[in-house]
């Protein structure tokens, strides 16, 4: 078997843990934040470049470089930024599943990596939903007119609590939400198995030994 699959990157243990806490910590300064503003565009590219930065060093160059190039192309592009950061996020996401899939042993750097993909696919989302709101504004309809709060939204939909303050009115937002709900769901019940699988697979071969 190969050992590469058995242990991350030294330079990845870091990493994940940090990125963990930045994006919590994006929880508790989200509300104080203008959407859109140089903090949140800082935050969101540094975790699409610790994803590339995560490829390369795993050996997946050719995708860490182009989650690079897509991380230019959302700075310097306006008008077709949110698609260049949804395509990144997404790349983003299927490196790091790549890496919690093909890993041997549960570690709390795993467990950590596994939490980012989570909080990764609800950012995600809200780039989707971002999109769609840029090309039809009334695609979302809030309670009493208020704004809406594509952030707010998205992770509301992805761990099922829908509370109903925000809803969309269009075939394609109602898709888009329904999927976002599956996502979150499946990824759970997969990420779940997976961790109690690698529980389980050290205790297996010491009763085998014996």
């Amino acid at each position: 078997m190969n050992n590469n699959l058995n242990k991350l990157p030294d330079e990845n243990l870091t990493l994940y843990h940090i990125m963990l806490v930045m994006m919590l910590g994006m929880f508790i300064v989200q509300p104080f934040l203008r959407e859109g503003s140089f903090v949140t565009r800082v935050f969101y590219t540094a975790i699409l470049f610790g994803a590339a930065t995560g490829a390369i060093r795993n050996q997946q160059r050719w995708l860490g470089y182009v989650i690079l190039t897509l991380i230019i192309f959302d700075i310097f592009w306006t008008k077709g930024s949110l698609i260049f950061a949804l395509i990144a996020y997404l790349l983003a996401i299927g490196v790091y599943l790549r890496q919690i899939f093909s890993y041997r042993e549960i570690t709390s750097e795993i467990i950590s990596l596994a939490l980012c993909v989570y909080l990764m696919f609800g950012i995600a989302w809200m780039l989707a939903y971002l999109s769609l709101l840029q090309i039809q504004p009334d695609t979302f309809r809030s309670v009493g007119d208020a704004p809406v709060d594509p952030f707010y939204y998205s992770f509301v939909t992805l761990t099922t609590l829908g509370y109903g303050d925000i809803t969309p009115t269009t075939k394609i937002a109602k898709s888009l939400a329904c999927l976002e709900a599956l996502t979150g769901q499946i990824y759970l019940v997969a990420i779940v198995a997976r961790l109690v699988g690698l529980i389980r697979a050290p205790t297996e071969s010491k009763v085998q030994l014996k």
